[in-house]
């Protein structure tokens, strides 16, 4: 029987943090290390846009011995640990780590992929958010171009000031909502 191949848990967070440098994170994010159990290597990896019970339970179930997810698990200082999701991650021996706000702003990451997918290449950052300037658009008929790039459904459009054209669209992969009145 084949050896499980090791992969450097060093070199994969490096990977993650030269993409998207810890740095940048908001001030109230804990990106990064959630579970550190001081392994140096790993044999099976699974990633996660949250780390829920059941993909606590999947990554038991597969053997997995690190997550890499887009939300921490813990964003305030824990008082007590009880049993529950952090209890189970350490007796299975699974290390968490990840990658929030500062994947969002990463050049590349999920927010540049979000105005990327909806037709704006030439971006920048302003205020935290990625805008597409220069643009002279009727917003109903952006949000049905949305909605049709995105494969969705139904999308909610925030326009507090009842606008019918913009000129510049400003685009954030996170909650946002705090950023609305610096878009105005």
């Amino acid at each position: 029987m084949k050896a499980a191949e090791m992969y450097n848990i060093k070199e994969i967070t490096d990977k993650i943090e030269k993409f998207a440098p810890p740095e940048t994170c908001a001030d109230w994010d804990n990106s990064g290390w959630q579970i550190n159990l001081g392994k140096n290597e790993c044999r099976k990896i699974m990633t996660a846009l949250t780390v829920t019970e059941e993909v606590v339970n999947q990554a038991i179930s597969e053997n997995c011995d690190l997550i890499i997810s887009h939300h921490p698990i813990i964003f305030e200082p824990l008082k007590k640990i009880e049993p529950g999701i952090i209890v189970d991650l350490v007796n299975n021996g699974i290390q968490v780590y990840s990658a929030h706000t500062n994947l969002d702003l990463a050049k590349d990451g999920t927010t540049y992929t979000l105005a990327k997918k909806c037709g704006f290449d030439l971006i920048e950052e302003t205020d935290g958010f990625l805008c597409g300037t220069g643009c002279d658009i009727d917003i109903d008929e952006f949000a049905e171009m949305v909605k049709e790039k995105l494969e969705l459904e139904s999308l909610k459009i925030i326009n507090i000031n009842d606008k019918k054209r913009a000129n510049s669209i400003c685009f954030c992969a996170g909650a946002g909502g705090g950023e609305i009145p610096l878009a105005d």
